[in-house]
């Protein structure tokens, strides 16, 4: 009896059996199906997506194509989606995925994950997830490790393109110009401008920027200067010549370039990391030199040579003067190194002369005691060349004609008369008391007769650099005197003007009566105010005192009690 139920439950139960079974079938047939093919890494940038259309479904496809990130966990929703259309083709399908560099630049080793899609309008249906590693690039070597501007450099390594375009390589802040890109080579030209990091040594980082990403390829290139001529490649000694180049270090104690003018060495400097600037120098001999620029220990000379050309002379402010006098020469041309001596000489005929200032435009110069009276050519020679002033300057010889007045006192001014040189001062003998001159033209000097001078005739003298030249006549120093006070009489306290001839009272003039000071309540030229002291009686003598001598009245002075 329950077998017979079993059965009957079996045989009622067999047609929805079979009806699922249709359905199963149908849906197959509705849904497309699809899985995903092998991932190949073409470059950082580029990977191959591959896939298979097992069937497309009993509905028209919508679209198919790959959904990729760089995570593992994408669908339909999540993930950045390729659509290759509704013209899905059974088996087979890919699509090349460039552009990756832009995204993989955030990742250290980047990992990319697609599926395969297809889609109808009943729904999407998704392939497995399959993976790739992208692979990175690369540098191995760089050859040489150090050049100039312009040489060619070649970096080998994995760079996975041939396409300059990719690529970007950077001599510390400079870009480099590529010559070739290979997927295992890169040559590029040292470029211009390159800013120094270490600047002792020269060295600077290369890299490389390739599908986003930097990588360092050398941390030490050493960079050498370029160096391609210079200008102006003529002129006289002093000249401030440039030369230029690139890629010198320029640092206040690193960047300093060494720069020769034959064997001589020039003042330089290194202004910046195109160009360096160098003084002619003032001990040249040669008229033609080569140039050379030491930097690093190595010698470049530059292609052409410097020619020096001489210095001129325009004119001299003065034709005549006396030995130790000055003038100046006017020119162009003149170096300014200092002592003047090393680099310029100056010569009266066959006399040297001192040089006491110059400039780029006009030298001082001393005319020397050892010329003879008369003219001289003017010679100046710098470097290989002498040249001579049109004009020439006549040593003029000492004179002294005469002086006015003949006779004086102590501070009386005196005239002298004869040849000098405007605005010296000269040393005036009074026998053999000296005075300095207190004013000079070309033909008159004035003097003051010194206070210690004693009275009487004395010959006058005046000094002329190591020569000393006397007056014809002699000059009277008159003696200085009391020529009279008043009144003549007067108890202490008494006020008394006394009269002197002579010499001029100044500040530190004293008087006595008898052996007793006295107050002075005034003084000038000629006459000087004091006040009789109190402690004496009777006649006495007036004294008058002045620069170590005394002065006595031949009368007396009679003080009442």
């Amino acid at each position: 009896m329950k077998s017979l139920f079993h059965l009957a439950s079996l045989l009622l139960l067999l047609p929805l059996f079979i009806l699922q079974g249709c359905k199963d079938k149908e849906d197959e047939e509705i849904l497309p199906a699809v899985s995903t093919g092998i991932l190949v890494a073409q470059s950082p940038s580029q990977v191959t997506l591959q896939g298979t259309i097992v069937t497309k479904g009993k509905y028209p496809v919508t679209d198919y194509g790959f959904i990729y990130a760089f995570a593992p966990d994408i669908n339909e929703f999540r993930g950045d989606k390729v659509s290759l259309g509704k013209d899905a083709p059974t088996g087979a399908f890919s699509h090349e995925l460039t552009g990756l560099s832009a995204i993989s630049k955030n990742y250290t080793n980047p990992v990319l994950y697609a599926r395969a899609f297809i889609t109808n309008e009943k729904g999407t249906t998704l392939g497995q997830v399959v993976s790739v590693k992208l692979p990175n690039a690369m540098p191995q070597d760089i050859s040489p490790n150090k050049g100039k501007a312009g040489d060619k450099i070649t970096i080998t390594g994995s760079f996975y393109t041939s396409n300059p375009s990719d690529i970007q390589v950077t001599f510390g802040n400079a870009p480099a110009k590529a010559l070739e890109v290979s997927p295992s080579k890169i040559v590029v030209e040292v470029p211009t401008g390159v800013q120094f990091s270490n600047y002792s040594n020269r060295q600077v980082p290369v890299s490389i920027k390739i599908f986003d990403k930097t990588i360092n390829v050398s941390p030490n290139f050493v960079v050498n200067p370029s160096l391609y001529g210079f200008t102006p490649n003529s002129g006289p000694i002093g000249t401030v010549v440039t030369i230029a180049g690139d890629n010198f270090a320029y640092n206040s104690y690193y960047g300093a370039a060494r720069v020769f003018f034959g064997t001589q060495e020039a003042t330089a400097n290194t202004l910046n990391s195109s160009e360096i600037r160098a003084t002619v120098p003032h001990n040249l001999t040669a008229k033609k030199v080569p140039v050379s620029v030491l930097i690093d220990g190595v010698t470049t000379v530059l292609p052409e040579e410097y020619t020096l050309t001489p210095h001129t002379i325009t004119s001299i402010s003065r034709e005549s003067g006396l030995a130790g006098s000055l003038f100046t020469i006017t020119g162009n041309g003149f170096p300014v190194t200092y002592p003047y001596s090393n680099s310029i000489s100056v010569k009266l005929g066959d006399t040297p002369a001192a040089i006491n200032y110059v400039t780029s435009n006009q030298i001082t110069v001393v005319v020397p005691s050892g010329a003879y009276i008369g003219s001289h050519d003017v010679h100046v020679t710098i470097g290989p060349y002498t040249v001579t002033a049109t004009q020439q300057f006549e040593v003029l010889a000492p004179t002294i004609t005469g002086f006015s007045p003949a006779s004086g006192g102590l501070g009386k001014e005196v005239t002298i008369y004869g040849t000098f040189q405007p605005g010296n001062s000269y040393t005036v003998y009074f026998g053999l008391i000296g005075v300095n001159s207190f004013s000079a033209t070309a033909n008159a000097i004035k003097v003051i007769v010194p206070a210690s001078v004693p009275a009487g005739a004395t010959q006058l003298a005046v000094q002329f650099g190591t020569q000393r030249i006397y007056t014809f006549e002699d000059f009277t120093v008159l003696e200085p005197l009391i020529t009279s006070f008043t009144p003549g009489t007067g108890p202490a306290g008494t006020t008394v003007t006394i009269q002197v001839a002579n010499f001029i009272p100044n500040y530190y003039t004293g008087v006595r009566f008898g052996t007793l000071g006295a107050q002075i309540l005034s003084y000038n030229a000629s006459s000087i105010t004091a006040k009789v002291p109190t402690g004496i009686t009777g006649p006495v003598k007036i004294s008058v005192l002045f620069s170590g001598r005394t002065v006595i009245s031949n009368d007396d002075f009679t003080v009442t009690e």
